[in-house]
C-alpha cells in the first residue's frame, strides 16, 4: 500500500490519539534531615525509532553506468549523453503490490505506534552532620518498542519437512520475474514456503520490542569539610530485553541483538547487551592542611597540595554463544549443562560441556545472551596530585601530575564464543577502552 493512494491518507502511519503521559511526584519529610522521594511517569518515544523505515520502493532507482561496450576501446557514451542505453525510471505506486517484484523491499505497517516507557523511583535520604546517605530503588519498563522485523523467513512449522525444503520445484514466477534469484525455471521448495515469496527479503519496523530495568542504588556523600570531600555510588541492577531496538549499542564489546527464530520472539528475552549488574564509583579529594611553622619556606612547601582520585569497579560485558548455522537452522547451540565453572582462566572462560551442536532444520535453546556469565570485571583507579605556588599574592602556578589506570591493571576482553571453533572460550584480547598506565604532567599559570 502507498500513502495517498486508494483512499489512504497521506501520512506514513495511522495517527494515534491515546498517548496519555501522566507524571506523579511525592516528597515527604519524615523527620528533620530525613526525606522520602517517589515518582512515576509514562512517556513516549518522539518517533518510532532511530532508523524509521520510510520505504522508497518504487520511488528510487539506480541506472548502472556502462563505461564501454567494446572492452574499453571507446566510451559508450558522451558528456552530453552519458546513458545512451536509457535511464531506469522509477515506477512510483503505479504497479501497486507488484512493485519491486524479485527484489528486497522494506516498509512500515500503518498501525505502528510510539514506544512507551513506564518509569518509577523511590528513595530515602538521610543527613548526618556533613554526611548524606541515600538508599533508592528505580525501574523502567519499555513497551511496544520499535524494532526491525524480517518477514522473509521460513516458518518454523515448515522445518519439519527436513531435506524436502531444499528440493528444486518449478518456479511459478519464471517469466514474470526476469532478473535475480527468482527468475530461474526451478527454485528450492523452501523459497516458496517463505512469507511473501515473490520478494527475496521483506523488512519492516514493528512494535515487538520490550525491556525491563530494575536497580537498587546506594549513595554516600561527604560535603567538603576540613579539606576532605567524598562521593560513593553503588548500583545493583538487572536489565532484560528481547532486542535493543533500532538503536545501536556501543556499551559492550560482546553480546547479541540478533534474532534466531522470528516465529518465537518470546525466546529472545534475555540479559540485555547494555546490562551492567554491579557498578561502584568512589571519588574524593583531600587538601593537605598548611603546616604551622615560623619558616616561610616550610609553609610554602607544605601548602597547596591536593590529592584526588576516582575508583571504579563494574561488571564485565554479556556473552552470547553462537554456532555456525546448519542448513535452514538456528544460530545458537543447545544448552545441556551447567554454565558455572569453578576456576575461569583466559584459556577456559566458558564451559564447553554445557553446549551441544544442533542438527539441521532446528533451532538451539541457548539464550540470546548468557544469564550469569560475563567477561572479566573492570577495576580502575585514576588519580592526580597537584601543588599550587603563590607569588606576590597575585600570581599562581599549579603543577599537576595525573595517572590514568594508576594500578596498571589489565582487564581481559571477550572470549571466543562460536561453539565448535577451536578458540571457543579462549580470551585473546583486552577489553576495549582499557589501556596501560598513562602518566600526564602539566603546569597552569594564573595572573
Amino acid at each position: 500500500m502507498y500513502p495517498g493512494v486508494n483512499g489512504l491518507s497521506r501520512g506514513n502511519r495511522d495517527s494515534t490519539w491515546n498517548n496519555f503521559g501522566p507524571r506523579l511526584g511525592l516528597i515527604y519529610e519524615l523527620r528533620p534531615s530525613t526525606v522520602v522521594r517517589a515518582g512515576f511517569s509514562i512517556s513516549y518515544l518522539p518517533t518510532t525509532g532511530n532508523f524509521v523505515r520510510l520505504s522508497d520502493t518504487g520511488f528510487s532507482s539506480a541506472t548502472a553506468y556502462a563505461a564501454s561496450v567494446n572492452g574499453g576501446l571507446t566510451p559508450s557514451g558522451s558528456l552530453s549523453d552519458p546513458f545512451p542505453q536509457g535511464i531506469v525510471q522509477p515506477t512510483g505506486s503505479t504497479l501497486g503490490g507488484a512493485t519491486g517484484l524479485g527484489t528486497s523491499i522494506s516498509g512500515n505497517p500503518r498501525s505502528l505506534v510510539s514506544g512507551t516507557a513506564q518509569q518509577w523511583s523511590l528513595n530515602l535520604q538521610q543527613q548526618v552532620a556533613s554526611w548524606t546517605l541515600e538508599l533508592g530503588y528505580t525501574g523502567t519498563h519499555g513497551l511496544h518498542l520499535p524494532a526491525s522485523y524480517a518477514y522473509g523467513h521460513l516458518n518454523q512449522s515448515n522445518l519439519a519437512l527436513g531435506s524436502a525444503v531444499t528440493q528444486l520445484v518449478p518456479n511459478p514466477y519464471a517469466g514474470i520475474i526476469t532478473t535475480g534469484t527468482l527468475s530461474s525455471a526451478t527454485i528450492p521448495r523452501g523459497t516458496l514456503l517463505r512469507d511473501y515469496p515473490q520478494f527475496p527479503g521483506v523488512t519492516s519496523t514493528l512494535n515487538w520490542g520490550g525491556s525491563n530495568y530494575q536497580a537498587g542504588t546506594l549513595r554516600v556523600q561527604r560535603k567538603y569539610r576540613t579539606g576532605l570531600s567524598l562521593l560513593a555510588a553503588y548500583t545493583w541492577s538487572k536489565y532484560l530485553d528481547n532486542t535493543l531496538g533500532d538503536g545501536t549499542n556501543t556499551f559492550a564489546d560482546s553480546g547479541s541483538n540478533s534474532v534466531q527464530n522470528w516465529d518465537d520472539l518470546k525466546a529472545e528475552k534475555a540479559i540485555s547487551t547494555s546490562s551492567q549488574p554491579h557498578r561502584l564509583v568512589v571519588s574524593g579529594g583531600y587538601e593537605i592542611p598548611t603546616l604551622a611553622s615560623r619558616a616561610r619556606w616550610v609553609r610554602n612547601l607544605a601548602a597547596g597540595w591536593k590529592i584526588n582520585g576516582i575508583f571504579s569497579a563494574y561488571s564485565g560485558n554479556v556473552i552470547a554463544v553462537t554456532a555456525n548455522a546448519p542448513l535452514y537452522g538456528g544460530s545458537r547451540p543447545n544448552l545441556i549443562g551447567d554454565l558455572g565453572m569453578p576456576n575461569r582462566t583466559v584459556n577456559a572462560w566458558l564451559n564447553k560441556d554445557a553446549f551441544q551442536a544442533i542438527p539441521a532444520y532446528s533451532f538451539g535453546n541457548s539464550p540470546r545472551n548468557l544469564p550469569r556469565t560475563f567477561t572479566e570485571a573492570t577495576i580502575n583507579l585514576d588519580s592526580s596530585v597537584t601543588k599550587t605556588l603563590t607569588f606576590q599574592d597575585r600570581y599562581k602556578a599549579e603543577f599537576r601530575m595525573e595517572a590514568f589506570n594508576t594500578l596498571n591493571s589489565t582487564t581481559f576482553g571477550s572470549p571466543g564464543s562460536v561453539f565448535g571453533n577451536p578458540n571457543f572460550g579462549v580470551i585473546s584480547s583486552q577489553r576495549s577502552g582499557t589501556a596501560p598506565r598513562v602518566l600526564q604532567f602539566g603546569v597552569k599559570c594564573y595572573f
